[in-house]
């Protein structure tokens, strides 16, 4: 992709994080992104709203907790913006937000969409969870450890906080790989094989080697008190998790 169509696809990425924390921009937001608005949209009526700074958890946590249910549940997520968070605290939708160390979800989004240069990335990732700090008292915050590894604890943290009902989840290899599974349908059928290695959010030894350089270029172009604080913040927020 030429130098050019990186910069049109930033500046549109930038218009979309000021518009993100907006709930009267929702729509127009939800109508960009690959999924339709209606898939995403919160309603009274929504199960549940799993949302997260995008390489956080997100699609594992959503798909993970929908697979060990019951009944079908209208879960929404993948708005990444933190508009979709306030519309589902003011609803009173029970909410989980899934939260991962900034410079491993900012090299790791960068190594999925190439076009972004990470020291924007770790900006919007400051903000992002500043805005979601505020409101903490009506959601779960999920660490990405938590989701990985022990999503039946998210779970049991959703059901104590909202009185829901949800079933749990077993932690176990088995159920890790039909999650897996179902993560690698979703991802061919919302971009297609060619972006398939590229950007499916599991773990592929393929994409280390870019990953290591981009956490290189986050070190060398964002100060070193800028991480810090957004390392504190991250810790601020998963501290009781």
């Amino acid at each position: 992709m030429s130098t050019a169509r990186h910069a049109v696809r930033r500046g549109i990425r930038r218009v979309y994080e000021a518009l993100g924390d907006h709930p009267l921009a929702l729509p127009a937001l939800l109508a960009a992104t690959p999924e339709s608005v209606r898939s995403r949209w919160i309603t009274p009526d929504t199960d549940l709203v799993v949302e997260g700074f995008p390489r956080s958890g997100n699609t594992y946590a959503a798909l993970g907790i929908a697979a060990a249910q019951h009944r079908p549940l209208r879960i929404v997520s993948h708005a990444h913006v933190p508009a979709q968070v306030k519309r589902a605290v003011a609803l009173g939708v029970p909410t989980v937000v899934a939260v991962r160390d900034p410079a491993a979800a900012t090299c790791s989004m960068a190594v999925a969409d190439p076009h972004h240069r990470v020291r924007d990335l770790l900006r919007y990732w400051i903000h992002y969870h500043e805005q979601v700090l505020e409101l903490e008292g009506g959601i779960v915050v999920a660490s990405f450890e938590d989701i990985t590894e022990r999503l039946g604890s998210v779970v049991d943290a959703v059901n104590r906080r909202f009185g829901t009902e949800l079933a749990p989840v077993t932690d176990d290899q088995d159920t890790r790989e039909r999650i897996f599974a179902a993560i690698e349908g979703k991802q061919r059928a919302v971009h297609g094989e060619a972006r398939y290695h590229e950007a499916v959010p599991r773990p592929d030894p393929k994409r280390s080697a870019e990953a290591a350089r981009r956490r290189a270029e986050l070190e060398a172009t964002v100060p070193p008190a800028v991480l810090a604080g957004a390392e504190a913040l991250h810790r601020q927020l998963v501290g009781g998790s």
